[in-house]
């Protein structure tokens, strides 16, 4: 198959949807815990349980927001919210039952189990202060808990329709507040989905500095990296996430003995790569500094920055929902 670099790719004319909006799913690298951390409701708030994901793009829309393992005893005692980077929160729902300060909200429980919330087509939270334990699946974003309403605004959280979130590319945040003691909970990972504003970005892996290339069809990924063609790129309309293969046990030998089988070392370069006249009119072309990045026979994963640009991008470990290891390539924006 032919291969073009990419400011071939880009002269000879084949089409770049800058006015499209581009779809984004991102994971976040872990979760925490969820307790009582104070606060008066609801003037007060209670300290935040949170977990961050970074957004490559101007956020336009939000579509979901998956919370992962989410579990909690005594669901009417949990808030959730979203935080753009600029620090304004949208609410995404209020302690499910709670009516006034006699009941305290649903005495049911978040099952341990994986939950998206949506603007609307999911099912609607518990509104009643009896026990409803409910398990994971897609429930619709509430401003209301049943009996109480949020002030929109109120603390800094508005009452904003989840198609109508949108902030800058940076960090956005999962939030959690727990309104009372005696119950906890917690999460281990949290994933937001949405609409960024069109900028075309491609993550380029090649063997060294600016060998990365690739053709017209090339916008798939291969993610695992024991099949990692080291001359492509991915349009980044999501942040793709690498696995990083295991170190497995193996038996040698007839007396049964076991020891690591450790993987062959990987090594490649990392760099981002954006072209948007319609954005950036007067310099459309955008690279980020490098990464060497090297994968010992253990599964460690080291890098070394090279070069310089309007963009930067780094490393970032963690685990997937399948309990994989696995690395990915955030980058920052050029404003």
């Amino acid at each position: 198959m032919r291969t073009l670099k990419l400011i071939s790719l880009l002269s000879a004319g084949f089409a770049l949807a800058t006015t499209a909006n581009a779809q984004f799913c991102v994971d976040s690298a872990g979760g925490g815990a969820i307790f009582d951390q104070g606060g008066t409701f609801p003037t007060t708030m209670p300290g935040a349980s949170s977990a961050c994901v970074t957004v490559p793009g101007n956020v336009t829309s939000i579509t979901s927001v998956d919370v992962a393992g989410l579990n909690h005893t005594w669901m009417g005692d949990v808030q959730m919210t979203l935080e753009d980077p600029n620090g304004v929160e949208h609410l995404i729902f209020l302690r499910p039952g709670y009516l006034n300060t006699s009941n305290f909200g649903n005495s049911g429980d978040f099952l341990v189990g994986d939950y998206s919330f949506v603007e609307s087509g999911g099912a609607a939270l518990p509104s009643s202060s009896s026990g409803v334990s409910i398990g994971g699946g897609s429930y619709n974003q509430s401003f209301t808990s049943g009996g109480v309403a949020w002030t929109d605004g109120q603390n800094g959280i508005n009452n904003t329709a989840m198609s109508a979130i949108s902030g800058p590319q940076g960090d956005w945040c999962v939030n959690f507040y727990d309104w009372a003691g005696g119950d906890s909970g917690g999460f281990t990972g949290v994933t937001v989905c949405g609409e960024t504003d069109g900028n075309e970005c491609y993550l380029t892996i090649g063997s060294g500095p600016g060998d990365a290339s690739f053709t017209p069809d090339d916008v798939t990924i291969q993610t695992n990296l024991d099949n990692v063609d080291l001359h492509y790129a991915v349009l980044l309309n999501s942040m793709p996430e690498f696995v990083i293969p295991s170190v497995r046990p193996a038996v040698f030998g007839n007396n049964g003995s076991v020891r690591l089988t450790q993987r062959p070392t990987r090594s490649f370069a990392v760099q981002v790569q954006m072209y948007n006249p319609e954005v950036f009119p007067t310099n459309p072309h955008h690279h980020s500094n490098g990464l060497l990045v090297n994968i010992d026979n253990l599964g460690n994963v080291n890098t070394v920055s090279f070069g310089s640009g309007t963009m930067s991008v780094w490393a970032q470990t963690g685990t997937n929902h399948s309990g994989e290891r696995i690395v990915k390539f955030p980058f920052t924006m050029p404003q």
